[in-house]
């Protein structure tokens, strides 16, 4: 009995995870899930049915303002890699559309408190190439990991040079430093990596 009931109860949670994904427009069946078949839509694809009808401003307001709230939710409830997925669809769905910094930050924050320290690497990127505020400590942070998670030096050195001196008080000056220590050691002895990245 207990064995049926869980297995009640994860198909149930499975199902509205599913349907809530598929509301949302984070995955795409082509026209084939139980929604389009049901109001006579089947086989139609999404982009179909968009050109078919461009999205109003009004409804597009509505769904990035839904997208937003969803990622935020999701954020707070420890699923970084799921928020992640939501904004990138959002982004090629409407590419003028961008998750606001203090959240971009939370979700590098998120994947790193789940120890995803190399699936973080790009979003700290993205972060980097779209937003000046806070620059300096998501840079140290980014060499951090790419010293103690991903054994890039220099990589991590590039990153560090390119920060902005104004930006550093006397602790994070000291932070940078013993950083900048720890990668030229590595390097001395003999770590071997890809080519440096324009970071």
């Amino acid at each position: 009995l207990g064995s049926a009931v869980l297995h009640l109860m994860g198909a149930a949670v499975g199902a509205g995870i599913g349907a809530a994904m598929l509301k949302l427009n984070w995955v795409d069946c082509e026209g084939f899930d139980l929604f389009s078949v049901m109001s006579g839509r089947e086989g139609q694809t999404r982009q179909r049915q968009q050109e078919a009808a461009p999205p109003t401003a009004e409804e597009i307001a509505q769904r990035a303002a839904s997208a937003l709230q969803q990622i935020q939710h999701l954020i707070a409830e420890g699923q970084p890699q799921l928020a992640n997925a939501a904004q990138q669809r959002m982004r090629r769905d409407f590419p003028d559309w961008e998750l606001p910094a203090a959240d971009q930050l939370k979700l590098i924050a998120a994947y790193q408190k789940e120890e995803l320290w190399i699936d973080s690497i790009p979003l700290m990127v993205f972060y980097l190439r779209n937003h000046q505020e806070r620059s300096a400590q998501v840079r140290l942070q980014l060499a951090r990991v790419l010293i103690e998670k991903d054994q890039r030096p220099a990589q991590a050195i590039k990153v560090m040079q390119r920060i902005d001196e104004q930006q550093l008080n006397d602790k994070l000056r000291k932070v940078r430093d013993a950083l900048m220590r720890k990668a030229h050691h590595l390097r001395e002895e003999g770590i071997v990596e890809t080519a440096a990245e324009d970071w």
